[in-house]
């Protein structure tokens, strides 16, 4: 394996990383590009690297140390969105970092999937996550599931507040479509729901999108 303590281990222009086991104990692991093996993080995971949108592709397993920083920047229109893809299992710790690009445009429903993972480990997740109020007026939405890791906009308004919750399981969603329900707003049942609000079909909508698989 190989062992970093300070300064960056920087993946450019799709570039391979072989080793058994890379550990990040200090600096950066940063840019597009893979890692053929297993990861262990304790600092900065940085796809892209600053300003910059990028994937790493992490050929194993990925391990997330309690003082690792996983820093996701939502992009503009321009640029690829940050991803972390991981073919085995996701250990999440730390902190999960979302900075808005400032050329970032925010539209209710937008879905970005910064992590994707084969399995979740043990029922993990990050212990904190900053940024979800960096934006007048918009909240984001961050939910850890079995396999991914999303985000999601909600523009608040004085008429309806709420956010629309992923569920992705109703008949007539298909492979890239999505069933939304409305969560959290004035009027709603005990447990905050407003039942089936939304059966998107397969194709584009204006109201929420989902990446596709």
């Amino acid at each position: 394996g190989y062992t970093q303590s300070d300064g960056a281990t920087q993946l450019w222009n799709g570039s391979t990383i072989s080793v058994s086991n890379l550990e990040i104990n200090g600096g950066a692991l940063e840019g597009d590009g893979s890692v053929s093996g297993s990861a262990t993080v304790h600092g900065l995971l940085n796809p892209g690297g600053d300003a910059a949108g990028g994937l790493i592709d992490i050929s194993g397993n990925l391990v997330l140390g309690s003082s690792a920083v996983t820093r996701i920047e939502l992009p503009n229109f321009m640029e690829p969105e940050d991803e972390v893809d991981v073919g085995g299992s996701a250990n999440l710790n730390g902190t999960l970092e979302i900075v808005p690009h400032p050329d970032f445009i925010p539209f209710p429903g937008d879905v970005y999937m910064p992590l994707v993972y084969g399995s979740l480990a043990g029922g993990s997740d990050f212990s904190a996550v900053t940024g979800l109020d960096s934006l007048p007026g918009v909240t984001l939405l961050q939910e850890t599931l079995s396999n991914e890791v999303l985000i999601w906009v909600n523009i608040l308004s004085s008429g309806l507040a709420g956010h629309w919750r992923f569920e992705g399981n109703g008949a007539d969603s298909g492979p890239h479509g999505l069933d939304l329900d409305l969560v959290g707003g004035v009027g709603f049942d005990a447990n905050g729901l407003l039942g089936q609000a939304l059966d998107l079909p397969n194709d584009t909508s204006m109201f929420a999108q989902r990446p596709v698989d």
